[in-house]
């Protein structure tokens, strides 16, 4: 292996490849790199590392997509990313959100 390559054990064989790194590492400079990445990705990411409950009621902008950067902070500012990034309204009532 040399930099920028990533290697995936797919179908009993191992399969190299050349990658963008900063997409694997730049979490740890509180940024996250999109490529090709869906709302559902991001609706899924929110959940994962923020423990929020997400509604989405447009099932058809779940297959929108994005590519770029943007910073993470709380929970509030990067939904409010996504809602920018993927043109979608977004309300919070409690501890729930929806996106319209």
């Amino acid at each position: 292996m040399e930099p920028g390559d990533l290697v995936k054990f797919k179908n009993s064989q191992f399969q190299r490849e050349k990658v963008n790194t900063s997409l694997y590492t730049s979490w740890k400079d509180n940024i996250l790199n999109l490529e090709h990445t869906s709302l559902a990705d991001m609706v899924k990411m929110a959940k994962d590392n923020y423990g929020v409950v997400i509604e989405v009621q447009n099932r058809d902008a779940l297959h929108l997509t994005a590519s770029g950067s943007m910073p993470l902070t709380d929970v509030d500012s990067f939904l409010h990313q996504i809602a920018l990034i993927f043109n979608v309204e977004l309300t919070k009532e409690n501890n729930e959100y929806l996106i319209k």
